[in-house]
């Protein structure tokens, strides 16, 4: 008994003379035998090769078209035209969607008479962001090479138009994040982090916003803004806000914890600062709105009596790292003051490199040597002698390897306050990120309200980074965005057909869309007839 059921196949076998060799096609089917051994059979002699090829190539691609999984190529006319960037736009709507965005800026768009969609112009210059920051008159041409829906009618002038909406809906849209942050990430709000760093502007021309001041980059001679940044425990972006670009640090953090409290409706923050940003009198207004906070203290600037008691190992105890710590009450404050060995070595080293350079400028420079406060600190500067003080340099090799930080709170213990603060740092790779990698600055928007409209969309270009990145653990978003790029679209012209065919998607980025819970899409994405 002979049992059927293999693959068909073409068989090709040679026929004729040894001096006229004939090569003939047939169509064979491979089964096994009640044994289980590999066989074949002959369906049917097609005929001579030279004269079935012909014949051949016209049914396959007529039988194909009745296919709805083939694809045969015609190697003559047939041909690949243009690629499109389809990874990080999966990644981005995926993301879009789960943050509810199309649903809150229709919301938005109700408010106002425009006649294109505004969640899909956000989105592009969103998607831009992540991917290869342009201006907005850029982003014209760059969306031509984007395999994304609904983008072929976005004119610029509706970009522009968006930064001024968005601009107008700040609140609305940054509580919609908030609340999504709750629901999806849990996000913790009892402790927030902020800090405040500077956009420059390559213009000298002054507006409400944009104002000469001090410059984090050393960019005096240009205008900038002053943002300020709030981050949770959880390094999710909470709240942003911008100042003009003379703003004292200090006084933002009044209006930035009234506006959080209010507009979020939290009764309970311990708000973690920068001692630069968090002097006496900031501290007092924390207090009277009810909040709590944790800040660094500033040991070098304590009274006589005070460093006294800061400075005595006793009390003192250990808790790993080779860092101790205690707990001490200076005029009814509570200050948690920390010692490690390893920091001790590095105050010193520091200042030692220090005091030679102030040797050097001592001999070049000695009105630029007075000009800088940190180098007046080990100076005796008299009307024609400016030397260092060996008395200045003991006294500081007192505080080596001291810290400390200021705390209103009466629940944390010193462990997770110096742990508070140690989380400090995830604000400043926020803003690395969001100035370096979706290029926040220079600013190149004049207008307050273009210049909020910007930076609110690079805040949920940011946002969508970091939701990014809490889903795909052990990589950095540099890396996230770098591998999805791969992820492309290739078009694929045919005498009467125009198809759309993904790149493969395998391993890192397979394991990225997965973690984003995004279905791999088919290999043919769509197929368009051709009119001729």
């Amino acid at each position: 008994m002979v049992v059927f059921g293999g693959k068909m196949f073409i068989k090709r076998t040679i026929g004729g003379t040894k001096e006229k060799p004939i090569a003939y096609l047939q169509l064979a089917q491979s089964y096994r035998d009640e044994n289980g051994k590999p066989r074949h059979r002959i369906l049917c002699t097609l005929g001579k090769e030279k004269e079935v090829i012909g014949i051949a190539e016209v049914l396959a691609k007529r039988f194909a078209k009745l296919s709805s999984k083939l694809l045969v190529l015609d190697k003559e006319t047939d041909f690949l035209g243009r690629s499109f960037l389809f990874g990080p736009v999966l990644a981005a709507e995926a993301i879009w969607r789960q943050l509810n965005l199309d649903e809150m800026l229709k919301d938005v768009e109700k408010e106002y008479k425009v006649e294109y969609d505004l969640s899909k112009c956000v989105k592009l210059m969103t998607i831009n962001r992540l991917c290869e920051p342009k201006s907005k008159l850029s982003i014209m041409e760059w969306k031509e090479d984007l395999y994304c829906e609904g983008m072929k009618g976005i004119e610029l002038q509706h970009l522009y138009r968006s930064l001024d909406i968005l601009a107008e809906n700040k609140d609305f849209i940054l509580k919609g994040l908030y609340r999504k942050s709750v629901e999806l990430f849990k996000a913790e709000v009892k402790v927030v982090f902020y800090d405040l760093t500077t956009l420059y502007s390559e213009s000298v021309r002054e507006s409400l916003l944009k104002r000469f001041g001090y410059s984090k980059k050393n960019k005096s001679d240009c205008v900038q803004v002053v943002m300020g940044l709030v981050i949770s425990r959880d390094n999710i972006p909470l709240y942003y806000e911008l100042f003009p670009g003379n703003t004292y640090e200090g006084s933002t953090v009044k209006g930035i914890v009234e506006a959080m409290k209010r507009k979020f409706e939290i009764e309970k923050v311990i708000f973690v600062g920068d001692k630069g940003l968090l002097g006496k009198g900031v501290l007092a207004e924390i207090e009277k709105l009810g909040l709590e906070y944790i800040v660094s203290a500033k040991i070098s600037q304590s009274a006589k009596k005070d460093k006294k008691e800061i400075f005595a190992q006793e009390g003192m105890r250990e808790i790993g790292e080779g860092v101790k710590i205690k707990e001490i009450k200076i005029n009814g404050r509570r200050m948690i003051v920390g010692y490690s060995e390893e920091r001790k070595k590095r105050d010193k080293a520091i200042r030692e490199e220090l005091i030679e350079k102030i040797k050097e400028k001592i001999k070049k420079d000695k009105k630029g040597i007075i000009a800088k406060p940190y180098y007046r600190t080990y100076l005796d500067i008299k009307a024609e002698k400016i030397e260092i003080n060996e008395e200045k340099i003991k006294l500081k090799e007192e505080e080596d390897g001291y810290f400390g930080f200021w705390t209103n709170n009466k629940e944390l213990k010193e462990e997770e306050i110096l742990k508070a603060y140690k989380m400090l740092w995830q604000i400043e790779a926020s803003f690395r990120c969001l100035k370096s990698s979706l290029d926040l600055e220079p600013l190149y928007h004049y207008t307050p309200k273009r210049i909020e409209g910007h930076t609110l969309m690079c805040f949920i270009s940011f946002y969508i980074l970091n939701a990014m990145t809490r889903k795909i653990e052990d990589l950095s978003y540099e890396k996230i965005i770098e591998s999805l790029k791969r992820i492309r679209v290739v078009e694929i012209k045919t005498d009467d057909q125009k198809i759309f065919a993904r790149t493969e998607i395998n391993g890192l980025n397979n394991q990225i869309l997965r973690s984003l819970n995004i279905k791999i899409p088919p290999t043919i994405l769509k197929e368009e007839n051709v009119v001729e």
